[in-house]
């Protein structure tokens, strides 16, 4: 491999390692608001709004945020009301900002509860794939896949080799494509949700030391594929 093409690698894996670090993207975010702060200094005046449950918002914990293709905002994550140590009949929603008013969509209720949404993935499409988690403490997680201009809710299912996974990572795109790390027992697959939601399973590894959780980072290329299961671990492999 040419000296370019090596040094590029190491300042993508320096890159990919300091962007799961939580102190560095704290820093990263504060050096951003302080910048954007400073280019605003002399445009208008910023305006700042507290939203909360009298203006509708039912979210006590946001974890999940994204834009549709008509420029509204989706918002999700924890509600204290949703526990499995609380009896209630409510089900976490997402929820449609508009600049002014909040509208919530009920996310659907299956044999346990959704009680926290984690991500909210928007494919090339403009549609939506939800990472949600039904029991953390037992890995219980599931992929919907959502459409905004519908509100229309779809499980997606694992089948085949790469059924029942006891954690899922999030996604993450490369070029239009849609990738997550699906965990079995030690056995960890690299897989790719298609257009038509199906799941085709690329390449698979045993680890003996992390879960796959939120934090896991999968990063493709074309030629190879960066993955961390954690804060710490990070591994290349080829796509082949």
């Amino acid at each position: 491999m040419h000296r370019r093409g090596i040094l590029l690698i190491y300042f993508r894996i320096l890159y990919f390692y300091l962007s799961i670090k939580r102190g560095y993207t704290l820093v990263k975010s504060v050096v951003i608001l302080l910048l954007f702060s400073f280019f605003n200094l002399n445009a208008q005046p910023q305006q700042h709004l507290i939203f909360n449950a009298d203006d509708g918002l039912e979210i006590d914990m946001i974890r999940a945020i994204n834009f549709d293709n008509d420029g509204f905002l989706w918002l999700s994550g924890e509600n204290l009301d949703i526990r499995k140590i609380v009896l209630t009949n409510k089900n976490l929603v997402l929820q449609r900002f508009d600049g002014n008013a909040f509208d919530s969509v009920e996310l659907p209720h299956f044999k346990e509860r959704i009680l926290i949404v984690n991500q909210i993935h928007k494919r090339q499409d403009g549609t939506f794939i939800i990472r949600a988690e039904l029991d953390r403490d037992t890995h219980k997680y599931i992929f919907l896949h959502f459409d905004p201009s519908t509100t229309k809710f779809q499980p997606i299912k694992f089948l085949g080799s790469v059924n029942n996974p006891t954690n899922l990572s999030k996604l993450f795109s490369y070029h239009g494509e849609d990738y997550f790390l699906l965990q079995n027992s030690t056995n960890i697959t690299v897989c790719k949700l298609n257009k038509n939601l199906s799941i085709t399973p690329l390449f698979s590894y045993k680890t003996g030391r992390y879960i796959v959780d939120v934090f896991a980072r999968i990063v493709p290329y074309k030629d190879y594929v960066i993955i961390s299961e954690n804060q710490d671990d990070i591994k290349i492999f080829n796509w082949d």
